[in-house]
């Protein structure tokens, strides 16, 4: 039984495994969103909503996949998902994220919290 799940959980492939991971971030002051999925990333901000196809994502050298990595689409405005698995909290709830993010879109630097 032992033999049947480890070869399960080898084979099923990890939210990374593909190349993009699937995530929704957000920030506060100002608010802003990102949804990244299937290799599409879609930020909103009250200002801009945009969606980007081709997304690439690289890992962090000497890190375990999907620990830090950076997520970048090509668009207007470009835009670049700097992501670390580490607690974070939105400052204005109490939950709880796995995932720490800087998102550089446009040039403007916003931090925030992934899921």
């Amino acid at each position: 039984m032992k033999a049947i799940l480890l070869a399960l959980l080898v084979s099923m492939p990890s939210a990374f495994a593909a190349g993009t991971p699937a995530l929704r971030c957000g920030g506060t002051e100002p608010f802003w969103s990102v949804q990244v999925n299937n290799g599409v990333v879609t930020y909103s901000s009250y200002e801009v909503r945009a969606t980007y196809g081709a997304a690439k994502v690289t890992d962090a050298v000497g890190m375990s996949e999907g620990t830090a990595f950076q997520v970048t689409a090509q668009g207007s405005p470009s835009i670049t998902l700097s992501v670390i698995k580490s607690e974070c909290g939105d400052g204005m709830s109490d939950a709880s994220f796995p995932y720490k993010v800087l998102a550089n879109v446009g040039g403007t630097v916003l931090y925030g919290c992934c899921r």
